[in-house]
């Protein structure tokens, strides 16, 4: 018999104007040159331009008029990859390691444009892995980003090792989270104390839920939160029996995200949503374990959620009626 516990971390949105936004990305643009690259020559700058070209038409206030040099699927496609360029940077900021530096390079290396999910693309692979570092740091956790695990997250006096998987293929999501499990349960051998250690399947849904990266639409914020989150729960509903059922009860669950770019219709809004779910999982049979796990996930639930991942939201000017899909 497995107990479980999902846990929803709050909604939070967070308003800009193009100003800001620009200030923002920039300050993220000079943080991964300051690792010694020639950002000029990667992805990155191809978002620079795009959020530059909308600066401009709104300090000129010709948004209403404007003609794009990027037709509207591939300005969303540049924003969506901008806002997380920037989530990385804000929990990140301060941190600086070799490590860090070999895993920047990797996310440089992607190609302009969100590729399918058919295609092999370590650079968005490594970005998830950097993306939740950066939510652990943004909580006030100690992260190591080495060699022992794709993270390892210091909280409550335990070393938690985290594996992260980006899910592209429904047909091969029940051998990722198996292989995950076993990189996990090899991990523990590494720890400062292996039987105190404890791991965490860390899996983004964004490709596998929609994988051709359609917007999410709906009359309010609430909405469109409540659809992504449909699509997380939908998921752990589906797949929890996978990580509930592993042999090493040190390995306590699974932390799913689901990140989309949506429109609010009512304030004619384009956001990147960005939702969690945390499920955990232990035996029923052991009262002290089911305590002493829930209450550990309660505490670490909290302080994520007492300093939440960013959503990042701008209102368009281009066409907010074109070209988009309903994903309900």
């Amino acid at each position: 018999m497995i107990q479980t516990t999902a846990y929803e971390l709050k909604s939070d949105f967070i308003w800009t104007n193009y100003a800001n936004l620009s200030a923002q990305y920039e300050s993220a643009y000079h943080w991964f040159e300051s690792f010694g690259f020639n950002v000029a020559l990667t992805r990155l700058r191809q978002y620079k331009d795009c959020i530059d070209e909308l600066v401009a038409h709104y300090q000129d206030g010709t948004l209403d008029v404007a003609r794009f040099r990027r037709d509207f699927a591939h300005q969303v496609a540049a924003l969506s990859e901008a806002a997380e360029i920037m989530r990385i940077h804000r929990g990140l900021v301060d941190l600086y390691s070799s490590e860090l530096k070999e895993k920047i390079s990797v996310v440089l290396s992607g190609k302009d444009g969100r590729p399918s999910p058919s295609d092999f693309d370590p650079s968005r692979d490594i970005a998830f892995e950097l993306l939740l570092a950066s939510l652990c740091r943004r909580a006030g956790l100690h992260v190591d980003i080495g060699a022992q695990a794709d993270l390892i997250v210091y909280f409550a006096g335990i070393e938690l090792f985290v594996e992260c998987k980006r899910l592209k293929s429904s047909g091969k999501t029940r051998k990722r989270i198996k292989d995950a499990l076993k990189q996990l349960h090899a991990r523990y051998k590494s720890a400062q104390s292996p039987d105190a250690a404890r791991g965490i399947l860390a899996l983004s849904i964004t490709d596998l839920a929609n994988p051709k990266h359609c917007l999410i639409t709906g009359k309010s914020a609430h909405e469109v939160s409540e659809k992504v989150q449909r699509h997380v729960d939908a998921f752990i509903s589906r797949h929890q029996q996978r990580w509930q059922e592993t042999a090493d009860k040190r390995s306590i669950g699974a932390f799913v995200e689901f990140s989309a770019p949506s429109i609010v219709e009512s304030k004619n809004l384009f956001t990147m949503c960005h939702q969690v779910g945390i499920n955990n999982s232990c035996q029923l049979g052991n009262p002290r374990r089911i305590c002493w796990e829930t209450g550990r996930t309660r505490r670490l639930k909290r302080q994520m959620t007492e300093h939440p991942g960013s959503q990042l939201n701008f209102a368009i000017g281009v066409q907010c009626d074109h070209s988009r899909a309903d994903l309900s």
